[in-house]
């Protein structure tokens, strides 16, 4: 008797196991891509990323990865009010400048919100990021 709860307790682990990797694999997926824009003299570079399970939500986080030159970089996200639409290249604008970056994120119907995100508040990290 003993011998059938030991194998009844070791199934029942087997299919909990793999039930939780079946809804992390389908549940939890990777970031997605939304711009990447570089100066125009190179020194410094945006890439911009909302996690795939935020996508299509009426209000989306977007994160911000600031590079410099040495690819230390620093972080900002911002909430982009999309509708549940997907964010493309007709949600922001950017300007670049000596001292910082005009970033403009347009959100649905057109309410725009601008940051200027200046050079000297940033605070690269002395952890570079290899590309």
């Amino acid at each position: 008797m003993k011998k059938y709860k030991i194998i009844i307790i070791i199934e029942t682990i087997i299919i909990v196991l793999f039930s939780y990797i079946f809804i992390a694999k389908h549940n939890m997926k990777p970031n997605s891509d939304w711009f990447v824009e570089k100066s125009p003299d190179g020194k410094h570079k945006i890439y911009a990323y909302v996690p795939e399970n935020h996508k299509h939500s009426e209000m989306t986080t977007a994160y911000f990865m600031i590079f410099d030159e040495n690819y230390d970089f620093d972080t900002r996200n911002f909430i982009v009010r999309n509708n549940y639409e997907t964010l493309d290249e007709n949600n922001y604008e950017v300007e670049w400048y000596d001292d910082y970056v005009k970033l403009t994120i347009i959100n649905y119907g057109g309410f725009r919100c601008i940051y200027r995100i200046y050079w000297e508040d940033l605070n690269f990290s002395s952890h570079s990021y290899d590309e």
